[in-house]
């Protein structure tokens, strides 16, 4: 696993409703909404955490192997890089 530490770019907004978080890339015009896992990750990413930070967090928080963790970890933030979601 890398250690991406991203940024998010001012056109990209963010919002919590109900149990999920809502992303809108203003300059696509496109929005994510986002479960409850994805939207743990999505707060630690605007925390300013990287990669293996989070992964060491949800290991504590959630009752799944360290492995799939960071294979969910890292497909997530595949998806947010190709929505273009940070840099």
């Amino acid at each position: 696993m890398t250690d991406r530490r991203v940024k998010i770019p001012p056109f990209v907004i963010s919002t919590e409703l109900e149990d999920s978080v809502v992303v809108v890339n203003l300059n696509s015009k496109r929005y994510y909404i986002l479960n409850d896992t994805a939207g743990f990750i999505w707060r630690r990413i605007t925390e300013g955490e990287g990669e293996s930070e989070i992964v060491e967090r949800m290991f504590l928080e959630y009752d799944a192997t360290k492995d799939h963790i960071t294979a969910s970890v890292e497909r997530l933030f595949d998806a947010l890089e190709r929505a273009e979601l940070f840099v």
